[in-house]
């Protein structure tokens, strides 16, 4: 036996789901179980430390608040078993009843997104994803610079849509090709500039793709749920294209700038083969099937009743949830290969949906929603009143400021649901506008630029190995800049103009 070996017993037993389930790390299993302990411990605090004279259901709530949004940042359990938690501890401790907070769960709003899901997933089962890429790739041009280009708002496009994770696992290893084929010429390096920056680009595209549709990331829904739920106010899918939308249109374009001017300027001017490679790629896909016309058909209808829906009609029945659903039914009502029966989606594609993500929608929505029930949210704006003498500019630069920093380490998602919800109460205090600060606050939390761990596509692009940590904290600082400065001059332009619009 050679040394240091070991022998192992052999059984006859088969091994169990749990016997096989992947090992943690120990720095992961260290924070994990921290958060746990430390969740617990600060809710206590939190409770014991609220003046007496504070009702005992708001005390309880803040607990609550402090326990989860602890296990949401540590991820001490899965984010959608904390969020689960609301369900368990408040009827425990006397705050409400399971059936006050049961309909949070299956609010409107998650079934805006509900259908969001079904549609984007149509989109994927077949591939119309990734024609349009492609062509937008072509169409936009195939100069290094321009393939950048053409690649984030090929991204972006695809993101307001699909999910950013699934749009990043399609498009960076479409990139890769593409820096191959630089690399491949004299004089390019290998880990080139063209690399660094087309990595970037898409990882970057695909996160700021969140701002431009409600259905484009789960933050977004939450909000606009807490919004109805909480401060009476609805906010409609055209409205928020109305801010969301240009706020897409001009990140992308000073992120291009940044990576493909200044930054990461590609090595070379032009690519022999470029524009072949795509035309080839597109090729490879054929004529564009029933079911990708279908899908595509469906989803355009989609998106137009978003838009027309509440121009034409004063109190529509069909609300933005009602026609995302009536989209994403008619995909398993339609057939795309009729002698085969098969339609545009069926169950077994539609078992990808993330259920987990609309749970933690629910628990959100629970949780917020208690928090102005039991007087929590009055209490907080009552604690900030004494500042009511200050600037709106100051306060949302300063929540700003420190909303960018925690998203960075944490899930936005974790974020939006910690933060909307507190930020809402210091509003009221201060006697500011409570809607028009969630919204600003739900944007910067998707300003996660500059390490792996911020988002899925950041982990995506790193993990292409075309990025280093380093170069990825380099570019996201721009980019967080630029985040906060287009959020704060959205503040006093367009998202106030739209809420009142509506």
């Amino acid at each position: 036996m050679p040394p240091g070996a070991t022998t192992t017993t052999t059984t006859t037993s088969a091994a169990s789901p749990g016997d096989l389930a992947p090992a943690f790390t120990p720095r992961t299993r260290t924070i994990r179980y921290a958060g746990l302990v430390l969740g617990a411990l600060a809710a206590f605090a939190a409770f014991a430390a609220m003046p007496a004279e504070v009702p005992h259901e708001a005390r309880v709530v803040a607990g609550v608040v402090v326990l989860m949004g602890t296990w949401w940042i540590t991820e001490a359990a899965p984010l959608p078993v904390t969020a689960l938690m609301p369900l368990v501890l408040l009827p425990a401790f006397g705050v409400t009843t399971m059936e006050e907070l049961a309909p949070s769960y299956a609010s409107q709003i998650i079934f805006l997104f509900l259908g969001g899901f079904l549609l984007a997933l149509g989109i994927q089962r077949w591939g119309l994803h990734r024609r349009i890429a492609l062509l937008v790739v072509l169409a936009v041009g195939t100069k290094p610079t321009r393939m950048v280009l053409g690649m984030m708002i090929a991204t972006a496009v695809l993101g307001m849509w699909v999910s950013n994770t699934a749009t990043a696992l399609m498009m960076i290893p479409l990139g890769l090709s593409l820096v191959g084929l630089i690399e491949d010429q004299d004089g390019v390096a290998r880990k080139s500039r063209f690399g660094v920056g087309l990595m970037l680009g898409i990882a970057y595209s695909a996160t700021i793709s969140a701002f431009g549709t409600i259905i484009a990331t789960p933050g977004n829904v939450f909000v606009v749920g807490f919004i109805r739920e909480n401060l009476g106010h609805t906010v409609t899918f055209l409205q928020w294209m109305v801010f969301g939308i240009p706020l897409v249109v001009v990140f992308l374009a000073a992120g291009w700038l940044v990576i493909a001017q200044v930054l990461w300027r590609p090595e070379i001017d032009e690519l022999p083969g470029g524009r072949q490679l795509f035309l080839h790629e597109l090729s490879k896909l054929g004529r564009m099937s029933a079911g990708e016309k279908l899908i595509a058909l469906i989803c355009c209808g989609a998106a137009l009743s978003w838009i027309l829906v509440p121009l034409v009609f004063e109190d529509p029945w069909a609300t933005d949830a009602v026609i995302a659903m009536i989209a994403g039914l008619t995909t398993f009502l339609v057939p795309a290969r009729p002698a085969a029966g098969v339609m545009v989606m069926d169950w077994d594609a539609a078992r990808e949906i993330p259920w987990g993500t609309l749970i933690l929608f629910g628990g959100g929505l629970a949780l917020s929603g208690q928090v102005t029930a039991t007087g929590l949210s009055d209490w907080v704006g009552d604690s900030f009143a004494g500042l009511e003498g200050l600037p709106f500019w100051l306060v949302l630069a300063v929540i700003l400021v420190a909303v960018l920093a925690v998203t960075e380490i944490t899930s936005s998602m974790a974020t939006i649901a910690t933060f909307v919800p507190i930020v809402a109460g210091v509003a009221l205090g201060l006697g500011f506008d409570p809607v028009l600060l969630a919204i600003l606050v739900t944007q910067a939390c998707q300003c996660a630029f500059m390490l792996p761990v911020a988002t899925a596509p950041n982990a995506i692009a790193f993990g292409s190995g075309a990025v280093s940590i380093r170069q990825m904290v380099r570019t996201g600082l721009w980019m967080n800049v630029i985040g906060f400065g287009l959020i704060f001059v959205l503040a006093f332009t367009l998202v106030p103009w739209a809420l009142s619009a509506g």
